[in-house]
């Protein structure tokens, strides 16, 4: 492995870092209050918007998909194949009852 410096002001993560993630593809995922990317070959960095003031808290990857854990919007995937970021929330914390419904094949209450 090699190190680079990458110069930020610490307004650009929040002042919080809690992940950080090389997806092997040439892109550092790092999880903060929102989750952000560094592009190695351009050098820049840009927020998710989708992902603004989440708090990210784990970023892993199997095959084409990232896999995004937050602490406010819950679990989200990410197709890494397509240029736009094919971003799903897959499960939302409030929301683990009625999933776990659906998942048992009954609707959740009130609906």
């Amino acid at each position: 492995h090699t190190f680079e410096t990458v110069r930020m002001s610490e307004q650009d993560f929040h002042n919080h870092v809690w992940t950080i993630h090389d997806d092997g593809r040439g892109r550092i995922w790092v999880g903060s209050a929102s989750l952000f990317v560094y592009e190695k070959s351009t050098g820049k960095i840009r927020e998710i918007p989708e992902l603004s003031y989440s708090n990210c808290r784990s970023i892993c990857h199997h095959g084409d998909t990232l896999w995004v854990g937050t602490a406010y919007k819950g679990l989200f995937r990410i197709d890494m194949k397509t240029v736009a970021l094919d971003l799903r929330r897959i499960l939302f914390a409030r929301q683990f009852g009625e999933s776990e419904a659906v998942r048992r094949g009954k609707r959740p209450p009130g609906q």
